[in-house]
C-alpha cells in the first residue's frame, strides 16, 4: 500500500428534511431569530500513523429538497480534506440538525481556542468553515445520532453515511453516498384545536429513513 495525498471536496448534496420545521408551521418567534445552518462534519479514522482521527465541518444552509452545488475549483468552498493518507482510512459524513448550528458554532470556536493553545491540533480553513485536523475523540457518538462537542452539548444528526473504507491503491474519483437518519427528528409546532393554540410534536425524519445523499469528487497524489 502506497501513502498519498487525498483530496476530498464536495460536489453536491442535498437532503429531504433539513431537521427545521417548514415555514408555514414554524411559529416560534425564539426560532425564527435563531441562526438557521446545517454543518456537514468529515471524518476520517486513522488516515496515517499519530492521527486518530482528522475531522473537518463546513457550515451549509441546506433547504428541503434543494441541491446545493460547491464550486470544485475553489476549496475553501468545495474541500473537506487535503490530508496524507497511508495505507487505508476510514471516511464518514455527518449532516447535523439545521437549529443547532448556533450552538455548534459557539462550541467549535471554543475548541479551536483551546487546541490552539494546547498544540493539539491545527486549523486548515477559516473560522467561518471550522476546519479542524488531527484531533484525536472529539466525541462523535456513532449510535445515538448526535455529536457531542463538550459537556451537555450535543447536536443531532439529520443524515449520516456510514463507515467507507477507502485504499490509497483505488481511489475512486466520483463517490455519491446516500444519507440515512440515524434516529427519529421530531419538532413542536403550534396548532390550534378545540379554540386553543396547543404545542404537539411532529415527525420531521424517521430513524433509518433515506434522506439525501451527498456527492464527493476525489482525488489523489503520491507521495
Amino acid at each position: 500500500m502506497s501513502k498519498i495525498l487525498l483530496r476530498v471536496n464536495i460536489e453536491k448534496i442535498w437532503v429531504k428534511s433539513n431537521g427545521d420545521l417548514p415555514k408555514k408551521e414554524n411559529a416560534d418567534e425564539d426560532d425564527k431569530k435563531a441562526q438557521k445552518n446545517n454543518a456537514i462534519v468529515a471524518t476520517m479514522v486513522y488516515p496515517r500513523s499519530g492521527a486518530p482521527n482528522v475531522i473537518s465541518t463546513k457550515m451549509v444552509d441546506l433547504q428541503n429538497n434543494k441541491v446545493k452545488s460547491f464550486n470544485l475549483e475553489d476549496f475553501w468552498d468545495s474541500g473537506l480534506f487535503k490530508e496524507e493518507v497511508d495505507g487505508e482510512t476510514i471516511l464518514r459524513i455527518q449532516v447535523t440538525d439545521r437549529d443547532e448550528i448556533s450552538k455548534f458554532d459557539k462550541v467549535f470556536t471554543t475548541i479551536f481556542s483551546a487546541l490552539m493553545g494546547a498544540g493539539l491540533g491545527a486549523v486548515t480553513g477559516g473560522i467561518s468553515n471550522v476546519f479542524l485536523g488531527a484531533i484525536a475523540n472529539l466525541g462523535i457518538e456513532t449510535y445515538t445520532g448526535t455529536i457531542s462537542v463538550g459537556k451537555g452539548e450535543k447536536i443531532n444528526v439529520i443524515g449520516e453515511t456510514g463507515e467507507i473504507k477507502l485504499n490509497t491503491n483505488e481511489i475512486e474519483e466520483n463517490l455519491t453516498l446516500k444519507l440515512t437518519a440515524p434516529k427519529t427528528i421530531k419538532k413542536k409546532v403550534l396548532v390550534f384545536e378545540e379554540g386553543k393554540i396547543v404545542r404537539k410534536e411532529k415527525t420531521l425524519v424517521k430513524a433509518e429513513q433515506p434522506n439525501g445523499e451527498i456527492l464527493l469528487k476525489l482525488s489523489s497524489t503520491p507521495i
